[in-house]
Parts: structure tokens; sequence; C-alpha cells
């Protein structure tokens, strides 16, 4: 009888064919062991497996092993029925027993996100967006320092973000290893490295507007938004890179992290906003409404020109003021 033993340990996949004389195979670290599997965590006997020529199935026995045994992700103890395919596991390696006239499953075709992520794989790519994300956070702190930015800060900051890049990246690689038993570091970086020079690119963009439109409040509005929609481009290829979820399930992972996202960034402080409002005296100028003026009985032609006596005197104040403190400046020396 021939079968093919398919053994799947830490992360690496072999293949190898078995010409039986008898029907059992012991599983074990021991060397006499039929299946060896050098994992600490399998007993020297830890697995007998025994197959019949005619059957559609074979039996699986624990051999009392410190660590037992699953099938199917099911521990078990003793003797249990399994069939040809099924996923067994000993230890952190796991293994199938196929027959050779069984047909290979059909190959799955690679989504278009697997296409378009398969460049961040590579570590010129990634370490080139790192360093482009590392020049982007610097000159946007020169800019932002009106030029007179220090070396000695410069050379923090660069060694921060250096260091801060990296470490995120290690921390996602760790989650990838964690949950899809692979260390995937360089799209990891080529991610977090995108995500920042993404940020820059964005934020350059709300200014422009916001300046252009003399409107700080849409310059608010725009960069939430603008934050929600950028963890949305980061949450969907990093949740497909570091676990195993379905696409329907990062997606609703994805779109409620953004809700979130987006009632911290309105409705929360909206309603704040309006406690700390009803919690003051309302400010009165010549903008608001006549509705929420002090005195809402009065025109609001009055209101206009009283408040425009009103600043028109202030004016004169200052103006006599600044005259008087000038006479007596050259006395003074």
């Amino acid at each position: 009888m021939e079968i093919v033993v398919e053994i799947l340990h830490s992360g690496q996949r072999d293949a190898r064919i078995e010409k039986l004389d008898t029907n059992e195979l012991r599983v074990g670290r021991a060397w006499s062991s039929d299946i060896l599997i050098t994992d600490p965590d399998v007993d020297a006997e830890h697995l007998l497996i025994q197959l019949d020529e005619e059957a559609e199935s074979f039996a699986l026995i624990d051999l009392q092993s410190a660590n037992g045994s699953r099938h199917n992700k099911k521990k078990f103890e003793g003797k249990i029925e399994a069939d040809f395919g099924d996923l067994i596991q000993v230890g952190q390696t796991r293994l199938r027993i196929h027959r050779m006239h069984d047909p290979v499953p059909a190959t799955k075709q690679r989504s278009l996100l697997d296409h378009q992520l398969a460049n961040f794989y590579r570590p010129a790519v990634a370490l080139g967006l790192g360093a482009s994300a590392i020049l982007i956070q610097m000159l946007d702190m020169y800019l932002s320092t009106s030029r007179d930015l220090e070396w000695h800060t410069a050379l923090t900051s660069l060694i921060g973000m250096t260091s801060g890049l990296a470490f995120f990246a290690l921390i996602l690689a760790g989650l990838s290893k964690l949950f899809r038993q692979e260390f995937v570091y360089w799209p990891n970086l080529s991610l977090a490295a995108s995500l920042i020079i993404l940020q820059k690119l964005v934020a350059l963009i709300i200014s422009w507007i916001s300046i252009n439109t003399l409107s700080e409040g849409l310059d608010d509005f725009i960069s939430n938004i603008a934050r929600a929609g950028l963890l949305a481009l980061w949450l969907i290829p990093s949740l497909h890179i570091c676990t195993p979820l379905k696409p329907w399930i990062r997606n609703t992972v994805t779109a409620v992290l953004v809700c979130i996202t987006l009632v911290t960034s309105y409705i929360l402080p909206s309603f704040r906003e309006d406690l700390w409002r009803s919690s003051r005296p309302q400010l009165v100028t010549a903008s608001m409404p006549a509705s929420l003026l002090l005195a809402p009985s009065m025109p609001r032609k009055e209101y206009l020109a009283l408040a425009r006596n009103t600043f028109t005197e202030a004016d004169q104040l200052a103006v006599e003021a600044r005259e008087e403190k000038e006479e007596e400046t050259p006395e003074s020396e």
C-alpha cells in the first residue's frame, strides 16, 4: 500500500511517499518511528496510525502522549476513526495522510489584493518606502520650524522616527507569526511607511484647501474624514497580511473601526462642546443671529449700530492711551 504523508512544521511543507509492508505507522521522535518528527513537544512514541487497504478511513491511537494529539483541531484520547485528508496534529506539527490516487485540491486564484501586495514583500521596496517616509517627516519638521531646526534635534527625531517605524513593523510581524505562523516583516514595514507618506501628502492637501478657503472648521472636517480613510487603507491590507481572516470579516472589522473613529471625531466632541457652551455665558458678536443675542428683543440693525459705536469708542480709547504713553516716554528718558 502506498500513501503520501504531508507534514506541515513551522511554516514549512514537506511531503513524502510511504510504501508500507504493514498497516501501521508509528509517529514520534524515536529513531525507529515510521514518521520521524523532530518536535520537542512530541513524545518518542506519540501516535499510532492503523491503515486498512480496503477501508475509506483509518484509526488514530494516541499512545498516552504528554501533550496529546488532535484530530481536525479537536483533542482526543485513545482510539478514534479518521478520514484521508483530515488534519492531524502532534505537538506543534501538523500532518495529513493521503492515498496515492486521491485528487490534489484545486488551485485557488489569488485575489487582486495579493497581486497588489506582492511587491511589498521585497526588502528593497520596503527599505525604499521607509527611507522616503523618514525624509518626508524630516522635511515636514524642517519647514514647520521656519528652518530653525538644530542638528541635534534633527538627529534625535531621525533616530526616533527610524526606530519607531522598525519597531511598529516588528510588532505587526509578531502578530502575523501568532495568527498565521508566518513572520512577514518586510510587507509590514512597507505598509507602515506607506501610511506615513499618505498621511503627509493628505495633510499637505488639507492645508492647501483650508488656507484657500480660510475655513478652520473645514480643515478639521476634512482631517477627520482623511483620518478615517487612511485607517481603512491601512487596515485592509494589514489584516490580510497578519491574519487568516476572510475578506468579509476583514471588511467588517475595518468598517467598525472607521465608524468608531468618525464617532469619536464628530459626535463625542460636539456633545462635549455643547456641554461646555451651556455652562458658560454666551459671547456676543456681530455675526451671531438675533435669536442668540443677550437682548433678543432688540432689532438687529440697532444692535449692530450699538456694537459699532462700542468698538469705535474702544479704538479711540486705545489711540489716546498710546499717545499718552508716547508723550511720557521722552520725559522719563
